[in-house]
């Protein structure tokens, strides 16, 4: 149960970094202009020190029971954290540097908030200020994002712009995690969804937002958020990361961007060219098409892609941000460059963990939303069939094992695409192509004998025949893979049985 509100019980944190403008009248509206009476009330600033005469100006607004706190070099999130740490209220309102309160802010926020005893959190209303035709165009788009956001059944995501927050409940959550940037903040809505908390939002209680008008420095926030995001997921449990914030196939086929991983499987599907032009089974087409999808990375690895949306991206924010160009074209230069500049981000910080090792398969079952990025190359976003989660293959997939001897491994498709055997047109252990009748079923699974080590298993897999909407390649439904040591040691050419494994 929440703490009553009463006098004196919420603060107002604000670092003091990107004003866009007079920072002192963007406060001014916080300390001067609301109808709260100015006791009930705290506002608590924290400086990264680079602007001395400014956090002078900014101090001289300030009440005996204010708060300023200067932490050299740090950064933003690290700035809310210790406004948050400097604070005394029960509540606590996080809101920008360059956000201005509307005179009835804090007073209605307060209202919302004893009226709901059981609230944990809550978003602001945001209204918009537009100095320029970028802010134009941001405002624009942050409202079609707002939109989505409040569609029936979404959770409720939370914004640096102006949120609630009980102190205590943000102490328990450990702050806002500044090794993720912007991404922090929906990372800390998200982990209260969660929990379960109550998150709500206050219609009544409005902010206005100055919007940047250099689409450069746009831009430059949206990089931060995606990096941050990119980060978290190294780490974040893959289900919640997928169910809270969307699959990302770049990061989690990463590896095959680079060019070793690229040359091997271009090697593989070079081999199997002949094969299947021979045999005549439809393979060649395919198998074409992804030689040649995989042909620049293997010729240089992760450069061409990264050329190619830096390349588009400029394109679009420079379109974007022409006072020549109708406005109608501009706003979608806009959301591609949105888009883009998300993909090249991404792109970035794969090039900069271009040394990230692969994840291998360790011994037991492993359910296929508890796999990590990096284990199985070749993937798509994580479903349901029924209670079970499952992902679909492309068309080629690699999975990374380390088995201390002989094992099997037994990748569980749930009877999806029936025979998975017959699904499979080659399968590779390392380089060695494996012969059909080392290829054998178990129920829905296919099971593969791998003699131990650390090796890769590679399996060709002929596309699933989809509708005009379906815009992904399917290769294999897998719900789970084991790896798991043979229960005897089989003859050669023998059949393998079930696989005793730990659960």
């Amino acid at each position: 149960m929440a703490a009553k509100v009463s006098r004196g019980e919420i603060s107002v944190l604000i670092p003091l970094q990107d004003a866009r403008g007079d920072a002192v009248e963007h406060l001014r509206t916080w300390t001067h202009g609301q109808t709260l009476p100015r006791e009930r009330y705290q506002v608590a600033l924290a400086s990264d020190g680079e602007d001395p005469a400014g956090d002078r100006a900014v101090a001289e607004l300030l009440e005996n029971h204010d708060v300023l706190e200067t932490v050299p070099g740090a950064n933003l999130i690290e700035l809310y954290n210790t406004a948050a740490g400097s604070a005394s209220a029960p509540w606590l309102l996080f809101t920008e540097n360059h956000c201005e309160g509307e005179a009835d802010c804090l007073e209605r926020a307060l209202e919302a908030i004893e009226a709901s005893p059981d609230l944990e959190a809550a978003s602001i209303e945001h209204g918009h200020l537009t100095p320029a035709v970028v802010g134009q165009l941001g405002a624009r788009w942050f409202d079609e994002v707002y939109e989505e956001w409040f569609t029936p059944g979404a959770w409720r995501r939370l914004n640096l712009a102006g949120f609630v927050i009980r102190h205590d409940i943000f102490q328990r959550a450990g702050g806002l995690d500044a090794r993720y940037g912007l991404f922090s903040t929906p990372l800390l809505a998200a982990q209260l969804d969660e929990r379960r908390a109550r998150v709500g939002h206050l219609p009544e209680a409005r902010i206005l937002h100055v919007h940047v008008d250099d689409i450069d420095e746009h831009h430059d926030f949206s990089a931060n958020y995606t990096e941050g995001e990119c980060e978290a997921r190294t780490s974040l449990p893959t289900e919640f990361a997928e169910r809270y914030f969307g699959f990302r196939p770049l990061l989690w086929n990463r590896r095959s961007l680079d060019a070793r991983s690229a040359r091997r499987s271009v090697a593989l599907l070079s081999r199997e060219l002949p094969r299947a032009a021979f045999h005549d089974r439809g393979d060649g087409s395919w198998i074409l098409r992804f030689i040649a999808a995989r042909l620049p990375e293997a010729i240089a690895g992760i450069r061409p892609r990264l050329w190619l949306a830096e390349l588009a991206f400029s394109w679009s924010e420079r379109i974007a941000d022409s006072r020549w160009i109708p406005g109608g074209w501009r706003y979608r230069a806009y959301l591609r460059a949105q888009d883009r500049v998300t993909r090249l981000a991404q792109l970035r910080w794969i090039r900069e963990r271009a040394d990230g090792a692969a994840q291998p398969l360790g011994p037991g079952r492993h359910p296929i939303e508890s796999l990590g990025e990096g284990t199985i190359v070749g993937i798509h976003g994580l479903e349901r069939h029924g209670e079970r989660y499952f992902r679909w293959s492309e068309p080629l997939l690699t999975v990374s094992i380390d088995a201390p001897g002989p094992a099997l491994v037994r990748i569980d498709t749930g009877g999806l695409r029936g025979s998975p055997r017959d699904c499979v047109a080659a399968a590779y252990l390392g380089s060695r192509r494996l012969r059909k009748e080392e290829l054998t079923e178990e129920g829905t699974g296919l099971v593969v004998a791998t003699p131990g080590g650390t090796i890769e298993l590679t399996l060709l897999c002929r596309p699933l025949a989809t509708g005009p909407d379906e815009e992904r390649q399917l290769g294999l439904p897998i719900f789970s893979v084991e790896l798991g040591e043979p229960p005897t040691a089989a003859a050669p050419g023998s059949a393998i049985r079930e696989p005793a494994v730990a659960a």
